[in-house]
């Protein structure tokens, strides 16, 4: 009866992709900084600055008071601290703190970002690496050499949202104790540079439910080794049809948004980093209970093995190498990649599997906590 059930679930997504993607209008914002020139645009309105942007190290700085205009609401939320020479950055949900001369930015709450410049004051004005800043806040940040501009782009929404219906699925009565919740379950929805992201597949509630009752009572849940985390969650047979369309589902959405496949997987990252951080003992009644990715995915919430999983999962079905990186006490996710990328990884076989952590919105691949840089770890990759 399970297998008829995730059939139906499998059904559902599958409707999802049966639709085109309906594209909402997009309210963009697009600000542009000239090396050299103290004259900057936002959404084509021209503005003059009292200092022009410049290079140094590589890295394209702008000044904190304009650059702040371009990120944050009529410029509010800055703070700058004469004494101790820090600037902290304010919106709702993302506070960010840089010192001049400093090479790490601190993002709340307690996330420090190595950057390889530090911000400076110049002409008694304070100056900041303008991608590693606007980043953050979730913008897409673009240098084009040939006119020495820095782009500094966000949208308001990105809709991965079909305008469909639930497609009518039939499921045998004895199935189910009590009248089925025929509601459809709320849809996702993440941050993603600057946009918000929804994701509304057609799924009844009773079908998440009875997917989720299965998983719990009748699947095992072994963690005695980390090849258990491997062979028995990862590649489940189950749900793995299921976790493949809803990876295509994210490929067809960032497609039709107008992005560029090589940010598919990025896309995918942030969706599974907004899912809620809770323990085993609080959110299971268990001192450890792995989910399977599907129970992550359906419950939206995990703690760092289940968000782990479920990231390696979706990308191994987008094509993308991942490996689970394992320390005494935490789990994150090991992504191939080559030498070009920067950032911190553990090598395999000759293989680069950088750090990306989960638990938390915001991080980079390549990122990794302080407290486990010097940490050995056990890094295994996904068949």
């Amino acid at each position: 009866m399970f297998r008829k059930l995730l059939l139906l679930f499998l059904v559902a997504v599958l409707g999802v992709m049966a639709f085109p993607f309906s594209v909402q209008a997009q309210q963009m914002t697009h600000g542009v900084f000239k090396v050299g020139d103290n004259r900057y645009t936002i959404d084509n309105v021209i503005y003059s600055m009292d200092v022009s942007p410049f290079i140094e190290n590589g890295r394209v700085y702008v000044p904190l008071r304009y650059l702040a205009h371009m990120l944050l609401p009529e410029g509010e939320g800055v703070i700058w601290d004469a004494q101790d020479l820090t600037v902290t950055l304010e919106k709702p949900g993302i506070t960010l703190r840089l010192q001049v001369g400093n090479p790490i930015m601190y993002r709340s709450p307690g996330i420090s970002i190595p950057m390889d410049v530090a911000p400076v004051i110049y002409y008694d004005r304070v100056f900041l690496p303008a991608r590693y800043v606007a980043e953050q806040f979730g913008y897409q940040v673009e240098w084009v050499p040939q006119t020495r501009e820095v782009h500094i782009r966000s949208s308001v929404i990105y809709p991965v949202q079909p305008q469909v219906t639930a497609p009518i699925l039939d499921l045998e009565n004895k199935a189910v104790r009590g009248e089925r919740d025929e509601t459809p379950i709320p849809p996702y929805k993440w941050e993603y540079k600057g946009g918000t992201w929804t994701w509304a597949p057609p799924i009844p509630q009773y079908m998440v439910e009875s997917v989720l009752e299965y998983y719990r009572n009748y699947k095992p849940h072994p963690h005695s080794s980390q090849y258990d985390y491997i062979l028995t969650y990862c590649m489940d047979k189950d749900s793995s049809a299921v976790l493949s369309k809803v990876a295509e589902v994210m490929r067809s959405g960032a497609r039709n948004s107008g992005f560029a496949e090589r940010e598919i997987p990025y896309i995918v990252i942030a969706f599974v980093q907004s899912l809620e951080y809770v323990s085993d003992s609080i959110s299971a009644g268990y001192d450890e209970y792995p989910r399977y990715p599907i129970e992550t995915l359906l419950e939206r919430k995990g703690d760092c093995e289940d968000t782990a999983m479920l990231t390696a999962v979706l990308l191994r079905h987008l094509g993308y190498g991942a490996a689970l990186i394992f320390f005494d006490d935490h789990c994150a996710v090991g992504v191939k990649g080559d030498p070009s990328i920067e950032g911190y990884y553990f090598e395999v076989n000759n293989t680069r599997y950088y750090y990306l952590e989960t638990t938390d919105v915001g991080w980079q691949i390549g990122q990794m906590p302080e407290e486990l840089k010097d940490k050995k770890a056990i890094v295994i990759p996904l068949p």
